[in-house]
């Protein structure tokens, strides 16, 4: 049973997709539904985006908070830029007051604002080169009047999209990449949402996504790898476990290719590619970049979080790199950055195990018992 979360005006609705209706005891004001929500985005958002990782990211001029949809509380350490930590967005023109994202088919997500949008791809965590025109890029769409000023855009569960404009909204098959004939008012087609006092307005929307696939716990429980996948991974350090180099913490730096957070507050990602391009993302970010690389360590491993000698931590990365920790991360030429995360990687003791695959005639029975 899918949800989607129409707003407008600082009030929300839930739409039951199943049922084609909004739930009952709807609408509620945003700052009730949401805890931490700071006081600037419990109205007139500009656009909401579900990657399909458990949270919601929510946009307000140049900033975002993003939302974990389990607890419903805003993640600590927002509300950040957008040119911060999506990569070419701004420098495209897209660093504040969008008016519009969805998630698409193929493997992006896009962000409209004006008469133009801009692609971003979730997989190398990074926007097109140049935002483009609707018209002419989006079939029937500029056609149909929605060429600019879309107020919000949700891809919903039926191999459509639905773009929102005014009282307005507009149907887009996905498989056929073209928009339906003619716009249609939202009062009388989309149940509930008119009554609630929206049908003159959406500000954005979002359809709540399921988990991407992936470790359905830490890596040593090796019963969850074997539900998530048809590989267990058994032995190696909860770096190595969790396909994250750096024991990044999600709570205090966005991750939007993280997966899901283990029992110890680590990050869990798909691949040790989406844990690296997260490690290399924290040390460019305006958070890092700025610092000297002694600086950025006594930041990245402070003291009293865990085992954390911080003193030790950067000698040990020193004599790891040979670099001068007196350098700024900002001054770090690629090569050097590179070696500054390996030495980060192995002062956190990322240690490889092994890996069985279900069909593994070498898998012990005891781990073979393990899957379903």
């Amino acid at each position: 049973m899918a949800k989607a979360y129409l707003l407008s005006n600082g009030r929300y609705v839930r739409y039951d997709t199943d049922a084609d209706r909004v739930d009952a005891d709807y609408p509620k004001a945003l700052s009730t539904g949401w805890t931490n929500l700071p006081e600037a985005f419990t109205s007139d958002l500009d656009a909401a985006l579900d990657l399909a990782g458990g949270k919601v990211y929510l946009f307000k001029g140049a900033e975002y908070v993003r939302v974990d949809q389990q607890s419903n509380t805003v993640d600590p350490g927002y509300p950040v830029l957008i040119a911060d930590f999506w990569p070419g967005l701004a420098e495209a023109g897209f660093g504040a007051h969008l008016d519009a994202a969805v998630t698409w088919n193929n493997g992006k997500a896009y962000f409209f604002r004006g008469d133009h949008y801009l692609g971003y791809d979730l997989n190398a965590d990074h926007a097109d080169p140049h935002p483009k025109l609707i018209a002419g890029n989006w079939p029937g769409v500029a056609e149909a009047g929605f060429g600019d000023g879309i107020n919000a855009a949700v891809t919903w569960n039926n191999g459509k999209a639905y773009f929102f404009r005014g009282d307005h909204y507009l149907g887009y098959d996905l498989n056929a990449d073209h928009a339906d004939p003619h716009p249609k008012p939202i009062a009388g087609n989309w149940p509930g949402v008119a009554e609630a006092g929206f049908g003159g307005l959406v500000d954005a929307a979002w359809l709540k996504l399921a988990q991407r696939t992936g470790p359905a716990a830490s890596g040593d429980e090796h019963g969850g790898w074997a539900r998530a996948h048809d590989v267990l991974h058994v032995g190696g350090t909860l770096a190595w476990r969790n396909n994250n180099p750096g024991n990044l913490l999600p709570g205090r730096m966005p991750y939007r290719n993280a997966l899901a957070v283990d029992r110890r507050g680590l990050a869990i990602f798909a691949s040790h590619e989406d844990g690296w391009t997260a490690l290399r993302g924290v040390l460019r970010s305006s958070v890092y970049n700025p610092l000297s690389m002694g600086d950025a360590l006594m930041k990245y491993a402070p003291s009293g979080h865990g085992n954390n000698d911080p003193v030790l931590y950067a000698k040990r990365v020193r004599q790891l790199t040979g670099l001068d920790p007196a350098r700024r991360v900002a001054d770090l030429d690629d090569a050097e950055l590179e070696s500054f995360m390996l030495a980060i990687k192995t002062v956190e003791g990322f240690e490889e195990g092994r890996t069985f695959q279900r069909t593994d005639p070498s898998l012990p029975p005891e781990f073979a018992a393990l899957f379903p």
